[in-house]
């Protein structure tokens, strides 16, 4: 029985892991809205031709930059990464990100990517790098 079953589980594996490679690279990662929120462009598509200089943070290998940034409701705060490795956006705290859960850039943004989330509401939002959660930063809501 044992030498039915153990080939079948091995293709099984093998199979769902070959299928599931692609599904990543089919699917396209899209921004959050926030709640009470319509969509709009900039939460409808990763990145941006426009970037404000004064509303975007950088990423790189030494961290965000600026680490903390601060801008009005309804502000669209740009992230950008700058690092050869991908880093990926997330709300506070890690593992749960459930201070704003919208804030999920969805996968690692690579090498020159860019992921825009609008803030519409006031307050302090802690996020990290999900890939590197030592990375932090705060975006201030006033």
């Amino acid at each position: 029985m044992r030498t039915i079953i153990l080939p079948f589980i091995a293709s099984f594996v093998i199979v769902l892991s070959l299928t599931g490679c692609d599904r990543a690279k089919n699917e396209e990662a899209l921004p959050p809205i926030s709640e009470n929120e319509e969509p709009s462009e900039t939460n409808a598509n990763m990145g941006s031709d426009v970037v404000s200089a004064e509303n975007s943070i950088e990423i790189s290998k030494d961290g965000f930059s600026p680490d903390v940034l601060t801008v009005s409701v309804g502000t669209t705060v740009t992230w950008i990464n700058n690092d050869t490795e991908a880093h990926w956006i997330v709300s506070d705290p890690h593992p749960t990100h459930s201070v704003l859960p919208e804030l999920n850039s969805k996968k690692g943004l690579l090498l020159s990517e860019t992921y825009q989330f609008i803030f519409n509401k006031k307050g302090n939002f802690y996020y990290h790098d999900e890939l590197n959660t030592t990375m932090t930063g705060k975006v201030v809501v006033q």
